[in-house]
């Protein structure tokens, strides 16, 4: 009889033991969903961060390129009329030259 009962404490001690078991294990299950749910999370918005850089970066380099082709573009415009305004004068300077040669020649 006593022999009974020390086995069925036994049992239940053992089922309690089982039970703790899995419930511990139930517990870290859970635990580790968490933690990959966090990752998860943390990847996603790492990921997120890197499109709003890349976009940001995508626009500032053709902010720069439009900027630096208006640079150009203004000073060719501006060597172009530079360089009728030159030949402009050596034309003017040519005519004169040529329009005192003509008086120099009258005069004489």
């Amino acid at each position: 009889d006593m022999e009974m009962e020390y086995e069925e404490r036994i049992k239940q001690m053992e089922d309690k033991h089982q039970h703790e078991l899995q419930d511990a294990e139930n517990a870290y299950q859970q635990k580790i969903m968490q933690e990959v749910e966090h990752y998860q999370k943390l990847v996603q918005e790492r990921n997120l961060q890197q499109e709003r850089w890349e976009e940001q970066r995508a626009t500032l380099i053709s902010t720069h390129e439009r900027y630096i082709q208006e640079l150009t573009d203004d000073f060719e415009q501006k060597l172009e009329e530079d360089r009728k305004m030159h030949e402009e004068l050596e034309d003017e300077k040519n005519e004169n030259a040529k329009e005192f040669e003509e008086m120099k020649t009258q005069l004489e």
